[in-house]
């Protein structure tokens, strides 16, 4: 992430956390409300007056707002957070911070009718999860096994391995977890 954004999406993250709207923190720190959400998006650098601004607007000094977080941090992701990736007609909503310093991934994965995850190839880790909605088939090696809503599964994925939504008219949904972190598992 480059200087501007990292600026942006730390503005964004505090003022949110407050719970404070554009509207009223750009009236607090005396900008525009267009001018503070180009910064918040990493659009435009704000000059140090106005970033001073900002954070006084936010009671947050220089230094705290500088401060690193650390794999103690505490994390709240709200759904504007979450991120959709792109996997053909596989809908995944990963639903941990994006690149951020931890052991795991969790995932919504949204199966349609008829349709089944690529084959993945044998790795390293761990892989588990939860059935919220429908039945779904694992294959595992030589192995099929259905899975059916609020049954768990845990496996080490030491072998090829995919899922399956046999249903003609609804979809799946997983909650999902991988260990090490692997977003190109789908």
């Amino acid at each position: 992430m480059n200087f501007e954004k990292e600026v942006g999406y730390r503005i964004r993250k505090i003022r949110k956390s407050e719970g404070i709207t554009l509207k009223e923190l750009s009236s607090r720190a005396g900008i525009t409300k267009s001018a503070l959400s180009q910064i918040e998006r990493g659009i435009i650098t704000p000059s140090i007056v106005t970033f001073k601004s900002i954070l006084d607007a936010l009671g947050v000094s220089f230094s705290e707002f500088f401060e690193k977080e650390d794999k103690e941090s505490f994390f709240v992701l709200r759904k504007s957070d979450y991120k959709y990736l792109d996997k053909e007609d596989i809908d995944l909503l990963l639903l941990t911070p994006f690149g951020s310093n931890k052991s795991f991934d969790i995932l919504r994965i949204r199966i349609p009718p008829s349709t089944s995850t690529r084959v993945e190839s044998p790795h390293d880790g761990e892989e588990s999860g939860i059935v919220l909605r429908g039945a779904v088939y694992f294959y595992f090696g030589k192995k099929k096994l259905k899975i059916k809503r609020g049954e768990t599964y845990l496996f080490y994925p030491d072998k090829p391995h995919f899922f399956e939504n046999r249903s003609k008219n609804k979809p799946v949904v997983l909650l999902h977890i991988v260990s090490p972190p692997n977003i190109d598992v789908f």
